[in-house]
C-alpha cells in the first residue's frame, strides 16, 4: 500500500476556509517545482526510498532549462555530484552528445531531451508528478506545513506529506507558509532576467566563427 493509498483511505477531503478540499493523497516528501534543483531533489528523495510527489506548474520538468530556452548546462563551482553524472548518461542513452571541442565546461541538451531525461530517472526511482499544478496556498498546523492547497484542472485540491521543499524558484512555499524571506543582494538587487528565443536560417559555422574570433 503506498503513501498515496494510506492517506486517501484516512481521509477523504481537508477543511479548507468555508470548503472541504478533495485530498489527492500524502506522501513522506513533497517537492513544489520541478526545474533542475527540484528535479534534482525529488531524484535523491525517490531513490533514497521515500514516497515522492512533484508538483510543477509547466508540463514538464526542468524549469527554465527546458521551458524557457536557458542551454546549455554552464560550469558550475559546485561538485558535479551523483544526480548531474546520471542525468548526462540518461541524455547520451537517448543520442545526445552533450560535449563538444568548444565548450568541455558545458553540458549541451536540448529542451526535450532534458525533460525526458529527468522524468526518465524520477519515474524511474518510483517518484510520482503532479503536472500543471500551481501552488495556492498551505495549510499550517502548530508551526508545521501539512498540506498543500494546489490549484489543478479538476479545481483546489489538497496534497498531504511529512516533508516539503520549495524548490519554486521565487520561495512561493516559504512566503504561503510565513516563513522569513530575503531576495537580491545587499542592496536589494536580484539578477536580471533573460530573453531566450530560437531562430533559423542561420550559417551556424560562420556564425561560431565570429564569436570565437
Amino acid at each position: 500500500v503506498t503513501n498515496r493509498e494510506r492517506g486517501t483511505k484516512m481521509k477523504q477531503t481537508v477543511p479548507y476556509a468555508w470548503r472541504e478540499l478533495p485530498l489527492l493523497g500524502e506522501w513522506d516528501a513533497v517537492v513544489v517545482g520541478g526545474g533542475s534543483a527540484g528535479a534534482s531533489a525529488g531524484i535523491s528523495s525517490a531513490r533514497g526510498g521515500c514516497s515522492t510527489l512533484i508538483i510543477d506548474k509547466s508540463i514538464r520538468l526542468g524549469g527554465t532549462a527546458t521551458n524557457a530556452l536557458v542551454s546549455p548546462m554552464m560550469k558550475s563551482f559546485t561538485g558535479h555530484r551523483e544526480n548531474f553524472f546520471d542525468i548526462e548518461q540518461q541524455l547520451r542513452r537517448q543520442g545526445v552528445t552533450t560535449r563538444d571541442e568548444i565548450g568541455t565546461k558545458m553540458l549541451w541538451f536540448t529542451p526535450e531531451a532534458l525533460a525526458e531525461a529527468l522524468e526518465t530517472l524520477y519515474v524511474a526511482a518510483g517518484g510520482q508528478i503532479l503536472y500543471d499544478a500551481a501552488l495556492s496556498d498551505c495549510i499550517v498546523q502548530d508551526g508545521t506545513i501539512r498540506y498543500l492547497v494546489v490549484t489543478t484542472v479538476q479545481g483546489l485540491c489538497a496534497v498531504g506529506g511529512r516533508q516539503f521543499v520549495d524548490a519554486s524558484g521565487d520561495a512561493v512555499l516559504a512566503r504561503a507558509a510565513g516563513a522569513a524571506t530575503s531576495h537580491g543582494d545587499d542592496n536589494g538587487n536580484d539578477q536580471m532576467s533573460s530573453l531566450r528565443f530560437e531562430m533559423g536560417g542561420i550559417d551556424v559555422e560562420r556564425y561560431r566563427a565570429y564569436v570565437m574570433g
